[in-house]
């Protein structure tokens, strides 16, 4: 990947653009998931349900083993309990799913959405973390960027600009501080943000970005998801059969 608009003559100027260029590369990744989600919802949803179920059956298997070999009482409610506590993550990741597919969402111009990026690359060059730890130690500021992050990732003009307005003002008390100073380690650090912004580019969802438009990619994607879940359930028909085998209380005498 050539990163010649990132780079300049001057290490920081360098540093600065790359640590920009992985936090916009980082959002569109998140909105092209979003459009994914969009796209394929109810295709994702019916495949991470028959995951989960095949994920359940597995650790239920594992479970009775393990009784089985200490000769101890299976009992349903019991193992249901410890096997539902450790498929938490999944059905929160589920939730995000069913989240995205039934949101409406909202929409913005590429006006709207290069006034954002560029409003946002003001603040960072005024308070990024990275670029100015120096300042992190003073809550409002930290406060101030979550803020921004925020305003940033929900599309929301009005409340950055509001935010950027707080941030100036709240700035002007460290001034002395808030000019740019040595970055530690730059040449290693320029280094990482340039493999950072490779791995997001050639990973999913990123990857997708030129693809969501393209019929013949579309119907690919819908094929290829169709015959993950086929796979899924055959594979919980085999997995049903082994866990037929165990012989499981209903309750604890």
């Amino acid at each position: 990947m050539n990163f010649d608009l990132e780079m300049t003559d001057n290490k920081i100027d360098t540093y600065k653009n790359l640590l920009l260029r992985r936090d916009s590369l980082k959002k569109e990744g998140d909105l092209v998931w979003l459009e994914y989600v969009r796209k394929f919802g109810n295709l994702i949803e019916e495949l991470m349900k028959i995951k989960i179920e095949c994920i359940a059956l597995k650790k239920k298997i594992a479970y009775c083993q393990a009784k089985q070999n200490r000769n101890e009482i299976i009992v349903a409610s019991e193992m249901e309990f410890e096997i539902e506590t450790e498929l938490a993550d999944y059905y929160d990741e589920l939730g995000k799913i069913l989240f995205i597919k039934n949101s409406e969402g909202t929409t913005i111009s590429d006006y709207e959405f290069l006034q954002i990026k560029r409003l946002y690359r003001k603040i960072a060059m005024m308070i990024h973390p990275d670029l100015h730890p120096e300042l992190f130690d003073k809550f409002e500021i930290a406060d101030l960027w979550n803020k921004a992050k925020n305003a940033y990732l929900s599309n929301d003009y009005e409340q950055l600009k509001e935010t950027e307005f707080l941030i100036i003002q709240e700035i002007k008390n460290y001034s002395d501080t808030a000019e740019n100073c040595e970055i530690e380690n730059i040449d290693a650090k320029i280094e990482n943000l340039r493999k950072e912004i490779e791995k997001i580019i050639s990973s999913d969802p990123y990857k997708y970005k030129f693809l969501l438009e393209n019929t013949k990619f579309m119907e690919e994607e819908r094929n290829t998801i169709k015959n993950e879940t086929e796979q899924y359930r055959q594979y919980i028909e085999e997995l049903n059969k082994l866990f037929s085998k165990f012989t499981i209380t209903e309750v604890l005498n």
